[in-house]
């Protein structure tokens, strides 16, 4: 029989009890976040992981523009980046050295 213990994610101890499932998220969601996905993603991904395998389309679509997404970011700061250390007359003309 269960108890009420056993159905939360807390013990009999009052001590959290996390399973493996709940560490592969914690790891993942540590993943996506250093690169660079922000929590409103994290948190649909996983409503539609948890709705079950009829949601992949729209959990691959999400990461579709997530990706999408930073890539642009990326881009955008590998061109500004290289303004100041191109032009920047602190930095010299690194185009024409000797």
């Amino acid at each position: 029989m269960d108890t009420e213990c056993e159905k939360s994610s807390l013990n009999c101890g009052g001590i959290r009890d996390y399973q493996e499932e709940d560490l592969r998220w914690v790891e993942l969601a540590v993943c996506m976040r250093n690169a660079g996905l922000p929590i409103e993603s994290l948190i649909e991904y996983q409503r539609l992981f948890r709705a079950g395998d009829s949601t992949i389309p729209a959990r691959l679509e999400l990461l579709n523009e997530q990706m999408d997404i930073l890539q642009k970011q990326k881009d955008q700061f590998s061109a500004n980046i290289w303004v100041p250390l191109c032009c920047h007359p602190l930095f010299g003309d690194v185009n024409h050295r000797n």
